[in-house]
């Protein structure tokens, strides 16, 4: 509930208090592409990227805007380890 909980909270907030600005959500790359293994945080992430493009939609008229980074991977050691 992390995410729709805080952008419901701080835009409320912003309206309130007519401040214009940035909500920042992070999602992930593997919100835009699924990979194997990985299924419920290719739908969580997914989840992010759609809320941030819909409370964009919805925040617009009060001069908030809503967006999500999607941060990939760097192929490190760990990287080997998880795909044991």
């Amino acid at each position: 509930m992390g995410v729709p909980l805080f952008v419901v909270t701080y835009a409320k907030k912003m309206v309130e208090l007519n401040v214009k600005g940035t909500i920042v959500n992070t999602a992930s790359i593997y919100g835009t592409m699924a990979a194997v293994g990985s299924f419920n945080y290719n739908a969580a992430k997914a989840a992010v990227v759609m809320m941030s493009k819909s409370g964009a939609l919805e925040l617009a008229e009060h001069g908030i805007r809503v967006v999500g980074v999607a941060p990939g991977f760097i192929d490190t050691s760990i990287l080997v380890t998880m795909k044991k």
